[in-house]
């Protein structure tokens, strides 16, 4: 048997799904329109902006792979774009004033082990996120386990009472009629 907790949460789990999609959708549109140029700090605090607003790993996931995928079309398209390919040699006329430090491979390997940091944190976050959300649910069962066995007390309580007052009642009268304290 379902109850209505049960129902009531995988209600709210889908609608949190729903949102999360939407949600989605909404950042790889804005990640796609404004994307970063190749400084560093500002692909990480759009990593770490992105992960944070993440609902669980797999959304975790998704986000890292759209943030990483606009990362490699704005170094590819500022590499185009500043006629930067293999043994261009870092310099030229770029479209920003970045695009020389982007062909720069020792910069790139900078940015690229920052981004994998900021990944790896974010990766940690969420999987402390999910134990402690694990553990919640757990502690929601333990809950709705013991609410049961309190009802079940009640119930058996009452029962006993019910019967003791009509096993008092089949006595003898007189018995208990008299003032407790007067020996």
């Amino acid at each position: 048997p379902v109850s209505e907790a049960d129902r009531g949460a995988a209600l709210s789990a889908a609608e949190a799904e729903a949102r999360a999609a939407a949600e989605a959708s909404a950042a790889s549109a804005r990640l796609a329109d404004a994307a970063p140029t190749t400084l560093s700090e500002e692909w990480v605090s759009a990593l770490v902006r992105e992960m944070s607003a993440s609902s669980d790993v797999p959304d975790a996931h998704a986000r890292a792979e759209r943030v990483l995928q606009a990362f490699e079309a704005t170094v590819r398209g500022s590499v185009a774009a500043g006629g930067l390919g293999p043994g261009a040699g870092g310099a030229g006329g770029g479209a920003h004033p970045g695009a020389a430090a982007a062909g720069d491979p020792n910069t790139l390997a900078r940015e690229n082990v920052i981004l994998k940091r900021a990944v790896a944190i974010q990766n940690a976050r969420q999987q402390e996120h999910e134990a402690t959300r694990h553990q919640m649910v757990e502690l929601q069962r333990l809950v709705l386990s013991y609410q049961e066995r309190l009802q079940n007390a009640e119930q058996t309580n009452y029962s006993l009472g019910v019967h003791l007052k009509e096993a008092m009642g089949a006595r003898s009268p007189g018995v208990f009629d008299r003032n407790p304290d007067v020996f």
